[in-house]
């Protein structure tokens, strides 16, 4: 899709997530993308609730899907479980995003918690998604160099007060990441 297009008014942006796409990153992200805000989350949702939200988000017909997910399937899991099939159901999502022929723009959000199996798994699917080629029809966000101190935890600028959550600021900074990825289009191959 050419940028001039996407960038059109016939842009739709449908973000979908958990507890921080809940918050207030998407329409800060919509106000600076010009475009109506079509948000679909639930605190605490894991690929498998979030799947039944992107039901809901693709029946507005978007161009674009943000994809806020893995984290909590990171703190739900077992530590066995293998973080492929995490990686798995997200490349799900994007799948089902791509056959109804919108960007799935997936947001990476491994390093914003300090906890070290989060961090661990989150930045092992990072590394999973980054291999996979079919990215190549996806914007990837990695978020963790932009909002995290060396350690991978939360930078207390951008911290709303747990560790977790954005306070403001981050919110902010999370939307313009977002945006500057829908911008740029999706990866083109390695």
């Amino acid at each position: 899709m050419p940028l001039a297009l996407i960038l059109s008014a016939a842009l739709r942006v449908a973000f979908v997530g958990d507890s921080i796409t809940a918050s207030s990153y998407p329409e800060i992200a919509a106000q600076m993308l010009d475009t109506k805000l079509y948000r679909y989350a639930v605190k605490g949702a894991d690929t498998k609730r979030i799947s039944k939200l992107l039901d809901r988000a693709l029946k507005t017909k978007p161009t674009h899907v943000v994809l806020f997910a893995g984290i909590n399937d990171c703190a739900k899991s077992p530590r066995g479980e293998h973080v492929a099939e995490i990686h798995d159901r997200i490349m799900k999502l994007a799948s089902r995003v791509l056959d109804a022929g919108a960007i799935p723009v997936i947001v990476i959000p491994y390093g914003l918690w300090g906890k070290s199996l989060r961090l661990g798994m989150c930045a092992e699917i990072l590394e999973f998604m980054l291999k996979d080629d079919a990215t190549t029809n996806m914007v990837l966000v990695e978020t963790s160099m932009f909002l995290c101190d060396q350690d991978g935890r939360l930078e207390p600028y951008y911290d709303a007060g747990d560790g977790l959550h954005l306070n403001y600021r981050g919110q902010k900074r999370l939307a313009e990441l977002v945006v500057a990825a829908i911008k740029e289009g999706p990866c083109t191959g390695r």
